[in-house]
């Protein structure tokens, strides 16, 4: 083995740490060890392979070792890979004297600190590596003497300043890649036109804020990819743009460009195959018969102002990716042609227009598309059947009319996501779902459609969300609905469903949100609802059920704080669920919660006002039971619900006390218990909820004092009025130890009378305080004889003692006197 050269052990699934014994290896020249499980720090015994030049020790769970400073006598080594690993530290500085390194990878680790100045030193480097790391600082000055510099990437880090005026020097003649983004890099662009063989910048997702400055195109006719999205640029698109003949990506999203596009800008790119100017306040100001140079495939011009006219101009490209230009206030029908510009599997989002118009009956030539989003326009008519062979497919908030009665695929279908809701779609539903088995999200509320709810509904396993609220669905919940396993939001609201309340929906061990509001459900609740452990939102509101709240409602793991929910969410992360809606009515008020990929923003609608809600919805905790015919009294063991923000059991028939114990609700916001035959006082712990901002026990028969001193004075009177023997502020019925005797008569003023009133308190307690007090003495000494012994004889000390100290004192100064 001594003799031995060349030596590549890549991807084998080796285990262990990395043996010292290839420092014997003298003649070894290349070394592979990555892509295996090696573990433990790489040894010192590297620096006697005097011969290596290659060594690969990437994507191995290195443990949290630093890079050793050995390396730095491996003069002969010119490639080195330690990506991938779990190294810490700083990057050493002993690697400015390895004067024939050419290649240096240390990306996806956890290196720390600045980049040093001595990597200046590596006059061959060419390729240099170091993203996804924790480095800080800026880049060093020392880089400008990079002659031979090809590929610098210094993305995901935590790198400030000026991210080129660093390298400034013979680096900006040589660079052709230069990856920078995922920092906080600030500054002017002003050097951009000095790298003359640059071909690829990513300055996308830093903190540039200043105005683009004019470009050179013949300095910098090499770029072909330029990406500027997601900082804060300012000022308008320079013309110069448009001299990058070689500019194959322009991507400047999501900044705060503003100003007219030309055909000035685009008229000379005739490379362009990917446009992104999106989330910016542009205007496209180009001739209807304007024909572009260039044949894009993916154009993303979201927000940007493209109409009122569909922009012409895309006539003769050819989308085999996406098409993305949502609210860019076109206001016209869809051309004939417009569906045959695409290629297949191609993305289409042309939502928050005013597009208008019925979609043809069919697209020819057409090929199948990925994925459709024509949301939130005025589109007409009935859903053509091309459309329904998507992976994708958005038509909510639309005029669409009609029956999806003749939808009858008999092949499986690739539909994951269907969105129908806010139409005018009518008629019974197809039962024939199962042949759309990948389907995970299907959004069919607020539309006309009627009859009962599919039993091919069942057959759904991957189905994750189900919305069919606000329809005139009719009928029982059909029971097969109990084998969609994967369920985590059913929402069945507001329609004319009857029966009892399922006992099989216990068996749904996954559902977080379960809506039946606004039916017409009856008998009692089955006691099977508390085998939902991962329940956030349960809203029975509004039907005719009745009996007792079940008392093992504790068992909701959740709402009880014994869990995190966001597990349970695991398969809720499809970018494209953004514009699902689960919507909860709370307090005759609406919570509207978008679904998003990870973070779900919650809007909440408050008496008319809308508003952001603060919490994502896997941080929810509702139950709303109001408006029924439920008995009873209220189960106690609803106080162990800690993260119940919501709780809603108005317009019942609930009798007795209200638990004391609801004072363990911290997280709690919302309480209504109005319209109910509760009886007694308010507790007291009532004071404990911090964070309650609406209350009403409004018609009850509660009495006594408002606890005083606490949040509960802050709530409007009508939160308490229709309970006529409850007094305290708010309320203007006062309590009876509050109220004085204001007399008139005989010149008598209000104090007068107070101090009559207080009076005899004040007696009373003097003679109390008198008594206690002369009796705890002096009774122990009546009748305690060796007590009053003691006593008497320490007052015959003590009297003594000070007899003695005062003839001290006063002698004393007299004999000084007199001598």
């Amino acid at each position: 083995m001594a003799s031995l050269s060349y030596l590549d052990l890549s991807s084998n699934q080796l285990q262990g740490s990395i043996t010292e014994a290839f420092g014997n290896m003298a003649s070894l020249s290349y070394l592979d060890l990555s892509s295996n499980q090696l573990q433990g720090s790489i040894p010192e015994a590297f620096v006697n392979m005097a011969s290596l030049s290659y060594l690969d020790l990437s994507e191995n769970p290195t443990t949290r070792s630093c890079i050793p400073e050995a390396f730095g006598n491996m003069s002969s080594l010119s490639y080195l890979d330690l990506s991938s690993n779990i190294l810490q530290g700083p990057i050493p500085e002993v690697f400015g004297s390895l004067s024939s390194l050419s290649n240096l990878y240390l990306s996806s680790n956890q290196l720390q600190g600045p980049i040093p100045e001595a990597l200046g030193n590596i006059s061959s480097l060419i390729e240099l590596y170091l993203s996804d790391n924790q480095i800080e600082g800026g880049i060093p000055n020392s880089f400008g003497r990079l002659c031979s510099l090809w590929e610098l990437y210094l993305n995901a880090n935590n790198l400030t300043g000026d991210p080129l005026r660093s390298l400034s020097g013979c680096t900006e003649k040589s660079l052709g890649k230069l990856e920078l983004s995922h920092n906080s890099f600030s500054g002017p662009l002003h050097d951009l036109n000095r790298f003359r063989a640059l071909n690829y910048l990513d300055l996308s997702h830093n903190q540039l804020n200043e105005s683009l400055p004019s470009l050179d195109g013949d300095q910098t006719s090499s770029l072909q990819y330029f990406y500027l999205g997601h900082n804060q640029i300012t000022g308008s698109l320079p013309k110069e743009l448009g001299l990058f003949s070689n500019l194959w990506e322009l991507s400047m999203p999501s900044n705060f460009l503003n100003g007219t596009i030309s055909e000035i800008h685009l008229s000379q790119l005739p490379n362009l195959e990917f446009l992104d100017l999106s989330f910016n306040k542009l205007a496209f100001n180009v001739s209807p018969h304007w024909i572009p140079p260039f044949t894009l495939e993916s154009v993303r011009l979201d927000s940007c102002k493209l109409g009122p006219h569909f922009p012409n101009w895309l006539l003769k490209q050819s989308i085999s990716y996406t098409l993305s230009i949502s609210d860019a206030g076109i206001s016209a029908k869809l051309p004939k042609w417009f569906w045959g510009i695409f290629g297949a599997d191609a993305s289409v989002n042309l939502s928050r227009n005013q597009i208008h118009g019925a979609l043809p009956d069919s697209a020819a030539p057409f090929v199948q598309l990925l994925e459709v989003d024509l949301s939130l326009n005025s589109l007409e008519g009935p859903i053509p059947l091309f459309l329904t062979d998507v992976s994708y497919l958005d038509l909510s908030n639309n005029k669409l009319s009609g029956s999806i009665s003749s939808w009858s695929p008999s092949t499986d279908g690739t539909l994951e996501y269907l969105d129908l809701s806010q139409n005018f779609l009518s008629g019974e539903l197809p039962d024939c779902w199962m042949h759309l088995n990948q389907l995970r999200v299907l959004n069919l509320e607020s539309n006309r459609f009627s009859g009962a709810i599919p039993k091919s509904f069942g057959k759904l396993n991957l189905l994750e969300v189900l919305d069919l609220r606000n329809n005139n669905l009719s009928g029982e919940v059909p029971v097969r609905l109990r084998n969609c396993s994967s369920l985590r939001i059913l929402d069945l609201s507001e329609n004319l469903l009857s029966g009892e309340v399922p006992h099989w929906i216990g068996d749904m061990f996954g559902l977080n949100v379960l809506i039946l509001r606004h039916n017409r459900f009856f008998g009692n609740l089955p006691l099977e609802i508390c085998h939902l452990s991962y329940i956030q939102v349960l809203d029975l509101s509004l039907n005719n059920i009745s009996g007792s709240i079940p008392s093992c409602l504790y068992n909701f793991t959740y709402l009880s704080g014994w869990t995190n929910i966001s597990k349970a969410y695991h398969n809720l992360n499809a970018s494209q669920w953004t514009n699902f809606i689960v919507s909860v009515e709370l307090n005759s008020s609406q919570l509207i919660y978008p679904i998003a990929e990870v973070d779900i923003h919650a809007y909440l609608v408050w008496k008319g006002s809308v508003q952001e809600y603060q919490k994502n919805l896997a941080l929810l905790g509702i139950i709303d039971l109001s408006s029924n015919k439920l008995l009873g009294k209220v189960p106690e063991e609803i106080s162990v619900l800690a993260n119940l923000q919501s709780l809603n059991l108005s317009r019942n028939h609930l009798t007795g006390p209200i638990t004391p114990k609801f004072g363990q609700l911290k997280s709690l916001e919302s309480l209504d218990l109005s319209r109910n035959q509760l009886s007694g006082e308010i507790p007291t712990s009532f004071s404990e909820l911090d964070f309650l901002s609406v209350l009403d026990l409004s018609y009850n028969n509660l009495s006594g004092k408002i606890p005083p001193g606490t949040q509960l004075q802050g709530f409007n009177k009508s939160s308490y009025m229709g309970n006529p023997l409850l007094c305290g502020l708010p309320l203007e019925n006062k309590c009876s130890e509050d109220e004085t005797q204001v007399s008139h008569h005989n010149g008598g003023n209000v104090e007068d009378q107070d101090d009559n009133i207080q009076s005899p308190r004040l007696y009373i307690s003097i003679g109390l305080g008198f008594a206690t007090g002369f009796w705890g003495v002096c009774g122990i000494l009546l009748f305690k004889r060796s007590w009053r012994y003691a006593y008497f004889r320490f007052l015959s000390h003590l009297y003594d003692r000070i007899v003695v100290i005062m003839i001290v004192y006063v002698t004393r100064p007299i004999r000084r006197l007199g001598t």
